[in-house]
């Protein structure tokens, strides 16, 4: 009886079976169809950046303590109300960087508008880092934009206003006109600040005259989703290292 077996040596192969069509699509190096295109937007906050050594970090976690005890004295805190400050990582038990903003949260429509907006800024920018800024010894609060909290701040003197002044302006004349939540809205240069704390407390005002504190800015930042990266500033592009002269 023939089972019909049959063996690689058979000249006779049978042909595989093939694959199904959806299948195809998914995997084919060459698109059979184009997907419906849609822009992703971007978002992006320009602020300085101002790394913390441990002396400093000392100094400041000093001055929030004595903020939030007069803040405790003076007004009345709801129970569950605390101090939480900003000044350090528990992950990696060292200080973290502070940052003044100089912008809000902007939202552009898509990679290349981003691009064109740091351009501008890199080709403008009238800061030069690094920079001393100097706080005036003012400690108040400054609500969110969503008055879910209010952070626990150290305001500029009037000194770094006055430098920091001309590019807040500069970002705010090519802010994305249309606003997008709590985004592109205009940043106001008389609130420039360095946040130390946080207080989870609606409609709360206070304010207290502590120590005057200066600290280095080391570079203007830009975040672009996860990645933070300082803009590049014209003249410092062009400058170019002294040489020395054999003696």
């Amino acid at each position: 009886m023939d089972l019909q077996y049959s063996s690689d040596s058979e000249s006779d192969t049978q042909e595989p079976l093939k694959p199904p069509e959806s299948f195809l699509f998914k995997y084919s190096e060459t698109p059979v169809f184009r997907r419906k295109e849609t822009s992703t937007k971007r978002t992006s906050h320009i602020y300085l950046h101002i790394p913390l050594s441990d002396e400093q970090y000392a100094l400041l976690h000093s001055l929030a303590q004595k903020f939030w005890d007069e803040l405790s004295q003076r007004c009345v805190l709801n129970e569950s109300v605390t101090l939480q400050e900003t000044l350090f990582d528990e992950l990696t038990e060292t200080p973290k960087s502070l940052h003044i903003s100089l912008s809000y949260n902007l939202t552009f429509e898509d990679d290349q508008k981003l691009r064109e907006f740091i351009a501008l800024l890199e080709e403008n920018l009238p800061l030069r880092t690094p920079l001393m800024v100097g706080f005036s010894g003012e400690i108040r609060l400054l609500p969110s934009l969503d008055k879910s909290k209010q952070f626990v701040a150290l305001i500029v003197d009037q000194e770094t206003r006055n430098k920091l002044r001309s590019t807040v302006e500069l970002i705010n004349h090519h802010v994305p006109g249309n606003r997008d939540g709590d985004n592109n809205i205009r940043y106001d240069p008389d609130l420039l600040h360095c946040t130390i704390g946080e207080i989870h407390q609606k409609d709360l005002q206070f304010s207290a005259h502590l120590q005057p504190v200066t600290l280095a800015a080391a570079s203007v930042m830009a975040s672009q989703g996860r990645r933070k990266t300082p803009l590049h500033q014209k003249e410092a592009r062009g400058e170019k290292k002294p040489t020395q002269q054999a003696t």
